[in-house]
C-alpha cells in the first residue's frame, strides 16, 4: 500500500507480512525505506532512518516504550550508540549478542565502536 512511481514505492506507504500484519510504516524512495517504522507482532520495533533500505540511525526497542539500542547501524547492524537492558539476565544475553557481532565484524575487518552504558 502506498505511492508508486515507474513501478517502485515512493513516498509515504506501508508494509505487511503474509499473514496481513504490519511491518513497515513510513517513506519509500526507489522502492527503497527511508525513514519509518518497523513493526514485529504487533508491537513497533524499530523507528529511525535508512540508507539503501537498511537501519542506519535510529532506536532499536525490545517492547512497547523500552528503548533496546539507540544509535547507528553499520550495513544494517548495530554500529555505535547505546545499549539499553532491565535486568542482569537479559544484560547477559546482550552482552554476549554483543562479543558475536563484534567478532563477526572483525573478521570482516570493519572498524567497530560501542558505547555501552
Amino acid at each position: 500500500m502506498g505511492e508508486y512511481l515507474n513501478g517502485k514505492k515512493n513516498g509515504k506507504g506501508e508494509q505487511s507480512d503474509i499473514h496481513g500484519y504490519l511491518v513497515f510504516v513510513g517513506d519509500y524512495e526507489n522502492g527503497k525505506k527511508l525513514k519509518g517504522k518497523e513493526y514485529g507482532e504487533g508491537t513497533m520495533i524499530f523507528e529511525g532512518e535508512y540508507v539503501k533500505g537498511k537501519r542506519s540511525k535510529g532506536k532499536e526497542y525490545y517492547s512497547h516504550d523500552n528503548i533496546l539500542f539507540e544509535g547507528e547501524y553499520l550495513d544494517g547492524k548495530r554500529w555505535k550508540g547505546k545499549l539499553y537492558y532491565i535486568d542482569e539476565k537479559k544484560l547477559i544475553m546482550m552482552k554476549a549478542f554483543m562479543i558475536i557481532e563484534l567478532k563477526r565484524m572483525i573478521k570482516m575487518e570493519k572498524k567497530v565502536m560501542i558505547n555501552i552504558n
